[in-house]
Protein backbone atom coordinates (compact mmCIF):
# COMPACT_ATOMS: atom_id res chain seq x y z
CA UNK A 1 0.00 0.00 0.00
CA UNK A 2 1.31 3.78 -0.61
CA UNK A 3 0.52 5.10 2.60
CA UNK A 4 2.91 3.73 5.40
CA UNK A 5 0.24 3.90 8.14
CA UNK A 6 -1.20 0.92 6.37
CA UNK A 7 1.67 -0.55 6.08
CA UNK A 8 2.33 0.03 10.46
CA UNK A 9 -1.04 -1.43 10.69
CA UNK A 10 -0.44 -4.32 8.73
CA UNK A 11 2.79 -5.16 10.37
CA UNK A 12 1.39 -5.01 13.49
CA UNK A 13 -1.46 -7.33 12.58
CA UNK A 14 0.87 -10.15 11.77
CA UNK A 15 3.37 -9.66 14.64
CA UNK A 16 0.17 -9.72 16.41
CA UNK A 17 -1.38 -13.21 15.04
CA UNK A 18 1.47 -15.53 16.54
CA UNK A 19 2.13 -18.67 14.34
CA UNK A 20 -0.19 -17.31 11.86
CA UNK A 21 1.13 -14.39 11.20
CA UNK A 22 5.31 -16.05 11.74
CA UNK A 23 4.08 -17.95 8.18
CA UNK A 24 4.73 -14.48 6.28
CA UNK A 25 8.49 -13.26 7.81
CA UNK A 26 9.28 -14.13 4.19
CA UNK A 27 7.04 -10.97 2.93
CA UNK A 28 7.52 -8.45 5.95
CA UNK A 29 11.78 -8.94 5.39
CA UNK A 30 10.90 -8.19 1.52
CA UNK A 31 8.75 -5.31 2.24
CA UNK A 32 11.20 -4.00 5.32
CA UNK A 33 14.14 -4.57 2.65
CA UNK A 34 12.64 -1.87 0.30
CA UNK A 35 10.94 0.54 2.92
CA UNK A 36 11.38 3.89 3.68
CA UNK A 37 9.29 5.30 6.17
CA UNK A 38 10.90 5.12 9.34
CA UNK A 39 7.54 4.22 10.95
CA UNK A 40 6.53 1.49 8.48
CA UNK A 41 10.13 0.18 9.23
CA UNK A 42 10.18 0.53 12.99
CA UNK A 43 6.66 -1.53 12.45
CA UNK A 44 8.42 -4.21 10.17
CA UNK A 45 11.09 -5.10 12.61
CA UNK A 46 8.61 -4.99 15.74
CA UNK A 47 6.53 -7.22 13.59
CA UNK A 48 9.52 -10.02 13.08
CA UNK A 49 10.79 -9.94 16.63
CA UNK A 50 7.14 -11.04 17.73
CA UNK A 51 7.48 -13.56 15.22
CA UNK A 52 10.62 -14.66 16.79
CA UNK A 53 8.61 -15.17 20.01
CA UNK A 54 5.61 -17.05 18.43
CA UNK A 55 8.44 -19.09 16.93
CA UNK A 56 10.15 -19.81 20.19
CA UNK A 57 13.29 -18.60 18.10
CA UNK A 58 14.01 -15.93 15.39
CA UNK A 59 15.11 -17.23 12.15
CA UNK A 60 18.39 -16.28 11.24
CA UNK A 61 17.65 -14.57 8.37
CA UNK A 62 15.05 -12.47 10.59
CA UNK A 63 18.33 -11.14 12.96
CA UNK A 64 20.70 -10.47 10.27
CA UNK A 65 17.57 -8.04 8.96
CA UNK A 66 17.41 -6.59 11.64
CA UNK A 67 21.13 -6.08 12.47
CA UNK A 68 21.40 -4.51 9.07
CA UNK A 69 19.03 -2.04 10.41
CA UNK A 70 21.56 -1.03 13.41
CA UNK A 71 22.78 1.55 10.93
CA UNK A 72 19.79 3.07 10.07
CA UNK A 73 20.59 7.43 9.90
CA UNK A 74 16.69 7.20 11.97
CA UNK A 75 16.66 6.38 15.89
CA UNK A 76 13.41 5.35 15.62
CA UNK A 77 14.25 2.36 13.16
CA UNK A 78 17.76 1.81 15.22
CA UNK A 79 15.72 1.38 18.56
CA UNK A 80 13.19 -0.95 17.07
CA UNK A 81 16.25 -3.09 15.62
CA UNK A 82 18.02 -3.15 19.36
CA UNK A 83 14.58 -4.45 21.35
CA UNK A 84 14.41 -6.70 18.21
CA UNK A 85 17.46 -8.29 19.18
CA UNK A 86 16.90 -8.25 22.72
CA UNK A 87 13.75 -10.11 21.67
CA UNK A 88 15.83 -12.17 19.39
CA UNK A 89 17.45 -14.24 22.74
CA UNK A 90 20.81 -16.79 21.98
CA UNK A 91 20.61 -15.95 18.53
CA UNK A 92 21.53 -12.33 19.27
CA UNK A 93 25.46 -13.62 20.71
CA UNK A 94 26.96 -13.09 17.57
CA UNK A 95 26.06 -9.02 17.23
CA UNK A 96 26.29 -8.15 21.22
CA UNK A 97 29.62 -6.02 19.41
CA UNK A 98 26.89 -4.18 17.89
CA UNK A 99 24.39 -4.30 20.81
CA UNK A 100 26.94 -2.99 22.89
CA UNK A 101 27.82 0.07 20.51
CA UNK A 102 24.24 1.02 20.80
CA UNK A 103 24.95 2.10 24.68
CA UNK A 104 26.93 4.91 22.90
CA UNK A 105 24.48 6.30 20.24
CA UNK A 106 23.62 9.68 19.60
CA UNK A 107 19.81 8.91 20.61
CA UNK A 108 18.77 8.69 24.00
CA UNK A 109 15.87 6.30 22.58
CA UNK A 110 18.98 4.27 20.93
CA UNK A 111 20.52 3.81 24.22
CA UNK A 112 17.63 3.40 26.32
CA UNK A 113 16.61 0.37 23.90
CA UNK A 114 20.13 -0.85 24.66
CA UNK A 115 20.25 -0.94 27.93
CA UNK A 116 16.48 -3.21 28.11
CA UNK A 117 17.92 -4.93 25.21
CA UNK A 118 20.69 -6.17 27.19
CA UNK A 119 19.02 -6.65 30.45
CA UNK A 120 16.54 -9.11 28.64
CA UNK A 121 19.32 -11.09 26.92
CA UNK A 122 20.41 -13.06 30.16
CA UNK A 123 23.84 -13.89 31.01
CA UNK A 124 25.15 -12.35 27.77
CA UNK A 125 24.00 -9.18 28.37
CA UNK A 126 25.05 -9.40 31.90
CA UNK A 127 28.32 -9.19 30.89
CA UNK A 128 28.02 -5.26 30.08
CA UNK A 129 26.94 -4.54 33.54
CA UNK A 130 29.66 -2.11 34.30
CA UNK A 131 28.84 -0.30 31.15
CA UNK A 132 25.22 0.23 31.78
CA UNK A 133 26.14 1.59 35.51
CA UNK A 134 28.58 4.30 33.92
CA UNK A 135 25.63 5.44 31.72
CA UNK A 136 23.65 5.20 34.67
CA UNK A 137 26.16 7.93 36.30
CA UNK A 138 27.06 9.58 33.49
CA UNK A 139 25.64 13.20 34.01
CA UNK A 140 25.31 14.67 30.53
CA UNK A 141 22.98 11.65 29.26
CA UNK A 142 18.90 12.76 29.75
CA UNK A 143 17.54 11.37 33.27
CA UNK A 144 15.60 8.77 31.05
CA UNK A 145 18.46 7.34 29.83
CA UNK A 146 20.24 7.15 33.11
CA UNK A 147 17.11 5.87 34.39
CA UNK A 148 16.55 3.30 32.13
CA UNK A 149 19.96 2.19 32.90
CA UNK A 150 19.57 1.77 36.31
CA UNK A 151 16.38 0.04 35.70
CA UNK A 152 18.23 -2.88 33.68
CA UNK A 153 21.21 -3.10 36.49
CA UNK A 154 18.11 -4.29 38.33
CA UNK A 155 17.90 -6.97 36.16
CA UNK A 156 20.82 -8.40 35.76
CA UNK A 157 21.16 -10.59 38.29
CA UNK A 158 24.61 -10.68 40.52
CA UNK A 159 26.31 -8.60 37.95
CA UNK A 160 23.70 -5.55 38.25
CA UNK A 161 23.49 -6.04 41.78
CA UNK A 162 27.35 -6.08 42.35
CA UNK A 163 26.54 -2.21 41.71
CA UNK A 164 24.13 -1.35 44.81
CA UNK A 165 26.99 1.24 46.03
CA UNK A 166 27.37 3.22 42.87
CA UNK A 167 23.96 3.21 42.59
CA UNK A 168 22.98 3.97 46.42
CA UNK A 169 24.87 7.33 45.58
CA UNK A 170 22.08 8.20 42.69
CA UNK A 171 20.17 8.33 45.46
CA UNK A 172 21.37 12.27 45.80
CA UNK A 173 21.04 12.84 42.24
CA UNK A 174 19.71 15.95 41.32
CA UNK A 175 17.56 14.27 38.91
CA UNK A 176 14.12 12.75 40.44
CA UNK A 177 13.73 10.63 37.73
CA UNK A 178 17.38 8.82 38.17
CA UNK A 179 16.52 8.92 42.04
CA UNK A 180 13.37 6.97 42.04
CA UNK A 181 15.25 4.85 39.21
CA UNK A 182 18.03 4.34 42.21
CA UNK A 183 15.23 3.57 44.75
CA UNK A 184 13.58 0.87 42.95
CA UNK A 185 17.08 -0.37 42.35
CA UNK A 186 18.16 -0.92 45.64
CA UNK A 187 14.59 -2.19 47.08
CA UNK A 188 14.53 -4.55 43.65
CA UNK A 189 18.35 -6.23 45.13
CA UNK A 190 16.91 -5.89 49.07
CA UNK A 191 18.97 -3.27 49.73
CA UNK A 192 16.32 -0.78 50.73
CA UNK A 193 18.10 0.38 53.86
CA UNK A 194 19.28 3.20 51.80
CA UNK A 195 16.14 4.56 51.60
Amino acid sequence: DKLPEVRCAAAASLGAMGAEGAAHEDAVMKALASERDPRAAAAAVHALAEMGRARGVPSFEAVAAVVKLLSSQHPGVRSAAVRALGAAGEQAAPHMAKLFKCLSDRSPQVKIAAVGALAELGPAGQVYAADVARLAHDEWQLPSARAAAIDALALMGDRGAAFEDEVAELLADPSEEVQEAASRFLQSIGGGYYT
